[in-house]
Formats: C-alpha cells, structure tokens, sequence
C-alpha cells in the first residue's frame, strides 16, 4: 500500500471517532427517534425504561462510508445513495436485533439472584447483545457497500472487519459503577467501532485498487 493510501486509511479512521461522537450525541439524546420493531419495553442499565432510538447514526456513518466509497471507488451518485440507505438500514436491524437479543437473555435471568450476580448477568446479556448488533450492522454495510460498489466485490479482507465489528460491539456490556459511566461507554463504543469499520475497510478498498492497477 502507497504512502498515500496510509494515510488516508487513518484519516478515514479518525472521521470514523468523529462520526462517532456525532452518533452518540443523536442516540443520547434521541434526534429523530423511531420506535423499536418490538412493542416491549426495556431498560438501560440506570433503569431508565427506552422505547424509542436515534435513525441519526445510521445516516451519518453511512455519509462517511458512502464518501470512503466514492474517495477509492468513484462511485456514481445512485451508488453512493445505495451506500447510505443500506449503512442506515443496518444500524435499524443491528439496534433492534441487540435489543431484542438482551430482553430474551433478561427474562431467563433468575429472579432470586442477589445484585451483584444479576448486575454480572446483565453486563453478560448487554455483551452478547452488543456482539450481536455489532455483527448484524457490519455485515449489513458490507452488504451494501458490495451491492453499490463493483470493485469491493472483488476485495479481499471483509471477513476481519465483521470479526472486529462483532467483538468491539461486546464493549456494550462493560459493567458501568456510575451513570456517567454508562454514558462514557456508549461513547467509545460509537467511536471505536465506528473509526475501526471505517479504517479497516479504508485499508480493503485502498489495497484493492493497488492491485487493480498494477
């Protein structure tokens, strides 16, 4: 990989954090929320009862890997519309799907734990929940940025980036002490899962087009 390329596979990482941020104020605070798929109600872990998500994420990480697309690709501007709406259509099914994952893992919790067993179980539930969500998003993008763009079917390299979009999303289930804790979570879940997916596939695309071109 050129120079160049290097250092755009980083700058794309760093827009990752920032789109990171952005996402974490949205869902924080609920810009333009949507309400599950599911009509049950579950709870955060400061027990403050969530019916409804942010769609803000999945437009402005998809603007970013719609503009990572067209920087190595070129792409053409239906392409880059594909690109959002499938980046956005996945953070959707991948919230719903991490939802839905730990209000079934809650139920099967034991009533007569005591708190410090349910609050271990619970960060379990919310890891296993986030690794879920994490792999459904990844592997939705992907699916999108392949649909759109020829030169990433042809790629080699998206199997480490669901890998990784699965594992960093078990940071969900980091035990929090503190409700500002909780927060500072959610916060480096959205920008190390974000600056990773986009860096990593930087790298993908950027290594494709090296090899196109020699």
């Amino acid at each position: 990989m050129q120079k160049g390329s290097r250092k755009s596979v980083w700058s794309f990482a760093l827009f990752g954090a920032v789109t990171g941020v952005l996402s974490y104020v949205a869902h924080n605070y609920h810009l333009l929320a949507v309400p599950f798929f599911e009509p049950y109600v579950t709870c955060s872990r400061d027990c403050y009862p969530i019916f409804e998500f942010s769609v803000i994420p999945g437009f402005v990480f998809g603007a970013l890997i719609a503009y990572l697309n067209w920087k190595f690709s070129a792409l053409a501007k239906f392409q880059l519309a594909v690109v959002v709406c499938a980046t956005a259509f996945s953070w959707l099914v991948a919230v719903n799907a991490a939802e839905m994952t730990f209000f079934r893992l809650d139920k099967i919790i034991p009533p007569a734990l005591q708190f410090a067993e349910r609050d271990k179980a619970q960060a379990f539930g919310f890891a296993i929940s986030g690794m879920i969500g994490g792999l459904v998003g990844g592997t939705g993008t992907l699916l999108g940025v392949a649909l759109a763009n020829g030169r990433a079917r042809k790629a080699r390299g998206f199997l480490p980036i669901v890998v990784a979009a699965t594992l960093i999303g078990s940071m969900l289930g980091i035990p929090p002490i503190q409700v500002w804790q909780v927060q500072l979570s959610m916060l480096l879940l959205f920008c190390c899962w974000q600056a990773a997916f986009a860096g990593m596939l930087a790298q993908v695309l950027a290594r494709s087009g090296s090899e196109l071109s020699q």
